[in-house]
């Protein structure tokens, strides 16, 4: 086994990486409290024993959660902790991940996106568990989310250890097959979920979707009429029937190009300060005079 630690290889590498890479407040967090885990940056303690006064001098650790230096004694609490709910059961290993074309999203969208996948990851779980075609009851499950892959890659994914059996009307329903569920059935479900959740998050996501090549060739969100509808400001407005232009002028400039798609034009020659109740009829009387098409042909 090496004997570098993580501490080595920021203390090595980082400061060139950190040139090329631009890192969030979180990140920079997490870089200084390793690069300083254990050093006098951090000051120091002494412990002393109380049968012979004997001495100790040791620089404090960082107790940052993803140093692996300093963690050790909290990550087998952690096991041993989890270890107490284990039940006489047999466990399957199940991962869930998104493509690789999403990551930018996931990296600009972390929290959103970090319970999008918890979210869609146990209601799928759950689900399949609970019908009777597989399981047919409620299994206990536990996740850990990765955010790297073994090439130290960004790739979000999730571990999720589940019980080989559940409840149902308190009794224990053990599973008698080698697997819970079929894996193509777990991946539709899966897929569909994280998307629908995704979807309705879609405007509090902050990324630009021009370079993400799965979003320009629709294969993440169908480019449709009805999604441009409901990502406009006026999505919660009906389209207007009618458009009244005043002081003559025969253009549109730009105004609501999308949604006055079939709505009728009325060109009032008068100026806006003079249009009042009077010319408001007019246009009103003009547009019931006419036969709406909506984009057909007569």
């Amino acid at each position: 086994m090496s004997s570098y630690t993580i501490q080595d290889i920021f203390k090595t590498y980082a400061p060139d990486y950190i040139k090329k890479h631009k890192l969030s407040k979180e990140q920079w967090k997490v870089y200084n409290a390793i690069r300083n885990c254990g050093t006098k940056e951090l000051g120091f303690h002494i412990c002393t024993c109380e049968e012979c006064g004997e001495e100790y001098f040791g620089y404090n650790s960082c107790r940052n959660r993803h140093c692996s230096m300093c963690q050790n004694y909290a990550r087998e609490k952690w096991i041993r902790k989890e270890s107490s709910y284990l039940l006489d059961s047999r466990y399957f290993h199940i991962i869930t991940t998104v493509p690789y074309e999403l990551n930018e999203i996931f990296m600009y969208n972390q929290k959103i996106c970090y319970n999008i996948l918890f979210k869609s990851t146990s209601e799928t779980i759950l689900k399949l568990c609970e019908d009777p075609k597989w399981l047919g009851a409620k299994v206990g499950i536990t996740s850990i989310l990765h955010t790297w892959g073994q090439t130290l890659e960004f790739h979000p994914h999730i571990h999720s250890i589940v019980t080989g059996g559940g409840l149902k009307n308190n009794h224990w329903v053990p599973c008698n097959k080698d697997y819970l569920f079929k894996v193509q059935v777990l991946g539709s479900l899966f897929r569909g979920k994280f998307l629908s959740y995704l979807k309705h998050e879609f405007n509090n996501l902050n990324v630009d979707f021009k370079d993400i090549k799965s979003f320009n060739e629709g294969s993440l969100f169908p480019i449709n009429e009805e999604f441009i509808s409901n990502n406009l400001d006026t999505k919660d407005i009906p389209d207007p029937d009618l458009l009244i232009r005043t002081s003559g002028e025969q253009r549109l400039s730009n105004f609501l190009l999308w949604q006055i798609a079939y709505s009728e034009f009325y060109i009032a020659d008068c100026h806006w300060p003079d249009f009042n109740k009077d010319e408001l009829i007019k246009a009103i009387e003009e547009y019931n005079k006419r036969d709406r098409r909506f984009g057909n042909a007569k």
